[in-house]
């Protein structure tokens, strides 16, 4: 079972949203608080998707051909988030790296898919 850790923050879930991305998921952002989807039918308050941070990873990778990866900093015992944009042919052409440092994987999974969604253009993409 997945816990809250395991979904976007209400700011990706916003970012997400103006990015016109539609990813479906079993939970949401209503009136900023983070619930079971089947409330937002009955809510009347803004209701916002909370998809998984694997299906952004995956949306970004599929749509964008941006890959975003959390990794381990041994030395500093904390997580951070690099960013890999790929061609055609699935080849890295660039490797950006966090300046933060971050307590979780998901912690910086999700940083590193709010820094991508603040890199590309708004669209009308599922």
């Amino acid at each position: 079972m997945k816990s809250k850790e395991d979904y976007v923050s209400l700011e990706v879930a916003e970012a997400l949203e103006k990015k016109g991305c539609n990813l479906s998921s079993e939970k949401c952002y209503i009136g900023g608080k983070f619930t079971d989807s089947e409330f937002a039918e009955e809510a009347d308050d803004v209701v916002v998707s909370a998809p998984s941070l694997y299906d952004v990873q995956k949306w970004l990778r599929v749509q964008h051909n941006i890959h975003v990866n959390a990794d381990y900093e041994v030395y500093k015992e904390k997580w951070f988030f690099s960013l890999c944009v790929l061609d055609s042919n699935r080849i890295f052409q660039f490797e950006d790296m966090s300046e933060s440092i971050y307590d979780s994987y998901e912690s910086a999974l999700n940083a590193g898919e709010l820094d991508v969604l603040d890199l590309i253009q708004d669209e009308n993409v599922d």
